[in-house]
This record gives structure tokens, C-alpha cells and sequence, in this order.
């Protein structure tokens, strides 16, 4: 008798660890489609999506072939930098690739999976109350005019490359 309900035990924490490990699964899943983690995304875009210009500049020279990685969405990496508004990002990969024109007209003119240019995405307002993560409206009209004239160079970029 006391062998049985020592076996029903066992059973009923064998399904419980089964139940917790499919749950814990199911969880983990609903979490990342809840944050739209993106798996195609490199430590590279990540980098720039989240302004730290640092490690961009370090992949880069370590790296150089990063400049062509894509996410998912087919962005690379000035198109995260403007669509999340990184203008340090977008200014250090202007003067990074300098030397290297045919690639900065490559990156400028790419389009991603929804044909969105960067001007499209320069243009692109963040929904919610506060688009840039600062407080204060001194310092948020300060960002956006930043932002502004991050947004005119790369206007400036595209025309000239019309002209030619």
C-alpha cells in the first residue's frame, strides 16, 4: 500500500516537472513574441539600434564585413540607427566610410522588406509620449532638433546621389 502511493507520488512529480518545463517553454516563447526579438538581428545592429557607438566602431574594424549584415526586416545598420534614431550612430558610420563610397551609397540607398528608404524611416515618429527616452521638454525639442539635422544630411546624401 505505502509502495503504491510512493508511485503515485513519483508519477504526479513527473508530470509536474513535465508541466513546469512545457509551461516555462511556452512562456519564454510568449515573451519573445511579445518583445519582437528579432533572431536574424547581430550583435553589430543590436549595437547600433541601441546607440553604442563604441562597439559599432570596434566591430567595424574588426569586422569589416559587418557593414552587411541584415535583420529579418532586411534593414542594415544605418537603417536600425535612423529608425531608432541613433545620430551619433549614423554620424560615426558617415565618417567611417569615408574612404569607402561605394559602400555608404550602398547602405544609403538600401530599401527594407517593406520598401522603406531611410528617409522613410528618418521620417517615421515613434509612437507613445515620449519618442526618445529623455526627460524634460528643453531636452526633448534639443534631440529633435538634432535629430532634424541628422534628418537633412541624409536628405543631402540622397539628392547628390540623384545628381550623379
Amino acid at each position: 500500500m505505502e509502495e503504491e502511493e510512493e508511485e503515485n507520488k513519483t508519477d504526479v512529480d513527473e508530470k509536474k516537472g513535465v508541466d513546469r518545463s512545457e509551461s516555462m517553454k511556452k512562456e519564454s516563447d510568449q515573451l519573445a513574441e511579445e518583445e519582437k526579438i528579432d533572431k536574424k538581428e547581430t550583435a553589430f545592429l543590436v549595437a547600433a539600434r541601441n546607440g553604442i557607438v563604441e562597439m559599432v566602431d570596434e566591430m567595424l574594424n574588426r569586422i569589416p564585413s559587418v557593414i552587411h549584415n541584415t535583420n529579418s526586416k532586411k534593414e542594415n545598420v544605418l537603417l536600425v540607427a535612423v529608425l531608432n534614431r541613433q545620430p551619433l550612430v549614423v554620424e560615426s558610420l558617415k565618417t567611417k566610410m569615408q574612404s569607402k563610397l561605394e559602400v555608404w551609397n550602398n547602405l544609403t540607398l538600401t530599401v527594407d522588406e517593406d520598401e522603406n528608404t531611410m528617409l522613410h524611416l528618418a521620417a517615421y515618429a515613434p509612437g507613445g509620449d515620449k519618442p526618445w527616452q529623455i526627460a524634460g521638454s528643453a531636452l526633448q525639442m534639443v534631440w529633435d532638433i538634432k535629430w532634424f539635422q541628422v534628418y537633412i544630411f541624409l536628405l543631402h546624401e540622397v539628392v547628390e546621389r540623384v545628381d550623379e
